[in-house]
């Protein structure tokens, strides 16, 4: 147990919840309080000040950042963190509601006033007068070897079942210039594989004359970093250039993430999507042919009002017809500020989980069977950490993002953040089995 006594004036700890992009937020919050001379400690060692950046997106978001924070009041109480400051997603929601029942909380800040961060913590810390120092852009919270680039925030698409643009606002693109400074940064910090995150990639650059890929080009041309991995491209952004660059570019991971959502036209509609089932079959069935050895990462989601069961089968036939390499199944969350959260026929609770159980194993049956086509095949692995599995190390190839899908274990000798040609051995389910070929 920690005593008050114990705390170091100017030190800050710091929980990450939610997103890619929250945590980007949290790394250069956290880059700010370095430069006012705060230092950051470990997760769970103690410190004057405990920040927790929170996720609303969804109900099991909320559940998950509100236990976290009591979990947080308690250690206050037994002295192992003196203040407790909490902001993000959540705090824009719900920020009286959760003033008046977790008045333990010292800080509360919503994610439009992030930048005024660094200054409040800084007005609660006993040690008022900090040297400045000269900070990176970024504290680095991930392994060395990869990381993310915030590319742009908010969002105007307006469907029907989201509610970022409630707690993020209106799309706007971080400046080109800026991105590229900060991937250098990266590059310089031994960072290898870099992932490109945002609402929608696709949308980078539309409202201060770039696009997208102007912004990879830039990255090709001016760094080094052997993987760049290219998350959410909302289906109606996908242009026939992007699929030329991937498919052209060796360092741009052959891996689209595409979060198509539904199949069913009367549902698309209903959600209010731009991009419909002919479009959606038509765009995969060009990403298969521009790209053979694509990893196709899907999103669907489940019991959107008036979801039928037809419109349920619909979607499976889809899935299994397209054989996606992962998917993220999700149930519709009738959060008060998505506009779908008052529309008539609600589907119940039981129906929705239902669905996404059924729909879940059917996709993984396709991709284990899928999986198992790999054994005898060689990939370019990059090594993340020791395996928690029983075997020597563990990574991933280009078809498998960080902490987001299966990975390789390895048999044999490896350091962490390096690059090897692995030969695969076995299946085993969602993950393989690899050594050096």
């Amino acid at each position: 147990m920690f005593s008050k006594r114990e705390h170091k004036p100017g030190t800050i700890e710091y929980l990450s919840l939610g997103c890619d992009k929250n945590l980007v937020d949290t790394e250069r919050i956290l880059a700010n309080l370095k430069n006012l001379g705060f230092k950051v400690v470990s997760p769970g060692k103690g410190a004057e000040i405990l920040l927790i950046t929170t996720c609303g997106f969804i109900q099991p978001a909320k559940q998950e950042s509100i236990e976290q924070i009591l979990l947080a009041c308690e250690r206050k109480e037994r002295g192992e963190i003196e203040k407790l400051v909490v902001a993000g997603c959540m705090v824009e929601l719900n920020l009286e509601e959760l003033k008046k029942e977790i008045p333990e909380v010292d800080l509360w800040i919503k994610f439009s006033d992030l930048e005024q961060l660094p200054k409040k913590i800084q007005s609660l810390s006993s040690v008022k007068n900090k040297a400045g120092l000269r900070s990176a852009p970024r504290f680095l919270t991930t392994p060395k070897h990869l990381s993310y680039l915030k590319i742009s925030e908010g969002c105007d698409r307006g469907c029907r079942f989201c509610i970022i643009p409630s707690i993020r606002g209106r799309f706007h693109s971080e400046p080109l210039d800026k991105l590229i400074e900060e991937a250098k940064f990266l590059e310089k910090s031994g960072v290898k594989e870099l992932n490109l995150v945002a609402q929608d990639l696709c949308d980078y650059g539309k409202d201060i004359g770039s696009s997208l890929v102007e912004l990879i080009e830039r990255l090709l041309d001016e760094t080094e970093i052997p993987w760049l991995r290219l998350f959410y491209l909302n289906p109606e952004g996908v242009t026939d250039e992007l699929l030329e660059l991937i498919a052209s570019e060796k360092r741009i991971c052959k891996y689209i993430d595409l979060p198509f959502q539904h199949i069913s036209e009367r549902v698309l509609k209903a959600m209010g999507r731009r991009a419909r089932e002919r479009q959606i079959r038509a765009l995969i069935s060009k990403i298969k042919k521009q790209i053979p050895e694509v990893c196709l990462r899907g999103t669907a989601l489940v019991g959107f009002p008036g979801e039928r069961e037809d419109d349920f089968r619909e979607l499976k036939n889809f899935v299994e017809e397209v054989e996606f390499d992962w998917l993220g199944v999700f149930c519709f969350s009738a959060e008060t500020e998505a506009e779908a959260s008052c529309f008539p026929d609600q589907v119940p609770e039981s129906v929705k989980m239902c669905r996404k159980e059924e729909l879940e194993n059917l996709w993984q049956e396709l991709a284990e069977e899928k999986n198992s086509g790999k054994i005898g095949k060689t990939f370019e692995v990059l090594v993340d950490s020791k395996s928690d599995l029983g075997y020597s190390y563990q990574g991933r190839s280009q078809f498998q993002a960080y902490e987001l899908d299966g990975l390789i274990q390895l048999k044999g000798r490896f350091k962490t953040g390096n690059f090897y040609m692995v030969r695969i051995v076995d299946c085993l389910g969602m993950d393989l089995v690899g050594e050096i070929a």
